[in-house]
């Protein structure tokens, strides 16, 4: 402010070289001069233009693979505050900790923000799996004091007999 015209320089990342306000769209630091002149009085002053740049967001989930019916925390890092979608809940107060039950599985998106406003943004995905439906079999069903029935599982990849049946999807067992 304070002449009648103006001409800035450099003008490459300029709106327009001219008049008293101009926009800049450069992608790195850069120094402009303004020239001011009145009639032919003139005088000039130098403005710079800071660039940063985005954060790099970071996401963190644990566990990224959860049963159906289970929680995960994500966590993220390198920026001030988040946006995450679909929208969850925060348990910090900047948002960078949020816990998540999705019913399928789910990819979150998440905007850190700088505190100057500049952005990044990434994904994560939190896989879920189903529960299974595991129904057991004994056969035979009666059986007599001594005499071994064979129990068998089916429904899952991994089983467990309770009390002491071992791990395998069929047990012998003589109660």
């Amino acid at each position: 402010n304070g002449a009648t015209s103006y001409t800035w320089s450099p003008s490459a990342s300029l709106s327009s070289p001219n008049g008293a306000t101009v926009t800049s769209s450069t992608p790195i630091t850069e120094t402009y001069t303004v020239i001011g002149a009145t009639g032919t009085c003139t005088n000039s002053a130098q403005v710079v233009v800071t660039v940063t740049t985005n954060p790099v967001v970071s996401v963190v989930a644990s566990p990224s693979v959860i049963c159906s019916g289970s929680t995960s925390s994500l966590t993220a890092s390198g920026a001030s505050t988040y946006t995450w979608s679909p929208v969850v809940t925060p348990i910090s107060p900047n948002g960078s900790v949020v816990s998540s039950t999705p019913n399928t599985t789910t990819i979150y998106n998440i905007t850190g923000a700088s505190t100057l406003g500049c952005l990044g943004t990434t994904s994560t995905t939190i896989t879920v799996v189903p529960t299974p439906t595991v129904s057991a079999i004994a056969n035979p069903l009666t059986i007599c004091a001594g005499k071994i029935s064979t129990l068998t599982a089916i429904g899952a990849t991994n089983y467990t007999w309770s009390p002491s049946g071992g791990n395998a999807a069929s047990a012998s067992v003589s109660p």
